[in-house]
């Protein structure tokens, strides 16, 4: 008989846990003043045609934000 190991789910939540922190932390990184400043360019329309509404308006806002600091 074929002994199997033991899963650990524990640590398999852990590393799902860490890959999704590292793919945000990647996206963080991409966000930058001169990314800001080529959105805010545009107007909020032309931003939901390219990147649909909830990522558009949110872009937006961001945006208009960075101004503001």
């Amino acid at each position: 008989m074929v002994e199997k190991k033991p899963i650990n789910v524990e640590a398999q939540r852990i590393s799902r846990m860490l890959d999704e922190y590292v793919n945000k932390l990647h996206v963080l990184s991409l966000l930058s003043f001169e990314l800001f400043q080529e959105v805010h360019k545009k107007d909020e329309n032309d931003l939901i045609a390219s990147w649909g509404k909830d990522i558009g308006t949110l872009l937006f806002d961001e945006a208009e934000r960075e101004d503001q600091f």
